[in-house]
């Protein structure tokens, strides 16, 4: 094991700068890039006993590497980022408070990605309903274009946002 350790170190003193400046060229993102060169790193621990020789580590480090970017240019299409313009619709504050760590902001960027996805994938009743939960009016309006009682669209209302914090681990707050 330990020379599994001590290759590892070797390995990763060695390439870890040149796979971090890899993606930050690529993705433009100093915080992403610094996540996808850890999970490098962390397939590189994986499977560290199956790497024979320095020549084989160099080739296997940056076979992954694009694989993780391919990775990330795949997720990116299926999953595409919010505009500013999409989280001011939504009026959400992503402004940091003092003292709050830069890592948790992306988190939590990521986290109304995921959901924004979720909701463009509602279809248009279910959106309509879930924008009137959120701004708290359109109830009446939404009533009439429907044909639905207020109360049956804002039970719909109760049932969507269940099933999204359901799906997103969100709690009453």
């Amino acid at each position: 094991m330990k020379d599994g350790t001590d290759r590892f170190e070797q390995y990763y003193v060695r390439f870890f700068r040149e796979v971090y400046c890899y993606f930050l060229t690529s993705i433009q993102n100093e915080f992403q890039a610094e996540e996808m060169a850890q999970e490098v790193f962390v397939k590189l621990w994986e499977n560290i006993g199956k790497i024979q020789s320095p020549e084989h580590a160099e080739r296997w480090i940056w076979r992954v590497t694009k694989n993780v970017l391919i990775d990330y240019y795949r997720y990116r299409a299926k999953y595409p980022r919010m505009d500013d313009q999409e989280i001011a619709e939504w009026g959400i504050d992503l402004r940091v408070p003092e003292g709050e760590m830069t890592e948790n902001r992306c988190f939590n960027i990521l986290c109304l990605e995921r959901i924004c996805i979720y909701l463009r994938n509602l279809n248009d009743l279910d959106f309509k309903i879930f924008w009137c939960w959120q701004h708290k009016e359109g109830w009446e309006d939404l009533s009439r274009s429907t044909g639905k009682s207020v109360h049956a669209l804002q039970c719909r209302a109760s049932r969507l946002t269940k099933k999204l914090r359901k799906k997103f681990g969100g709690d009453r707050a």
